[in-house]
């Protein structure tokens, strides 16, 4: 059986960054994002991680629900946060930022994980995180 095909198509990610933390100028409006990292070192496990991550879209062309998820080397879900409202493109040539700030993310291990950016279910970007127990080196 043949899959449906998509009525829409997906924005493109041309940023996707995960850092410790992100400001935005009350002023203009831009952003500053602090501290971009892929890799990290926990004391323990199962543990809490406070990241923040910033997405620069552009080219969509509808609505879209975004989500993000976090998955281990197996490819399960580790953590999942969807937005509370959708994004909306009524023009596909205009950009989008989403920004999401001071996410607590329970990491259950050292290992590999794929930070990765959705809209309606279908992955657009992946950021690799390292993380390591506390006295470990690699």
């Amino acid at each position: 059986m043949a899959l449906p095909e998509r009525l829409m198509p997906l924005p493109m990610a041309q940023a996707f960054v995960v850092c410790r933390e992100i400001f935005e100028d009350c002023r203009s409006h831009d952003v500053i994002l602090v501290a971009p990292f892929s890799g990290l070192t926990l004391p323990a496990y199962p543990g809490p991680l406070r990241l923040s991550v910033y997405a620069h879209l552009t080219g969509g062309h509808g609505v879209y629900q975004m989500a993000l998820e976090l998955r281990d080397g197996d490819d399960q879900v580790a953590w999942r946060w969807q937005a509370p409202v959708p994004l909306r493109y009524d023009e596909p040539l205009r950009s989008h930022r989403l920004v999401l700030y001071d996410a607590i993310l329970h990491i259950p291990g050292p290992g590999r994980y794929d930070l990765v950016l959705l809209a309606n279910g279908e992955d657009l970007a992946h950021h690799a995180l390292e993380v390591h127990a506390a006295g470990a080196r690699g």
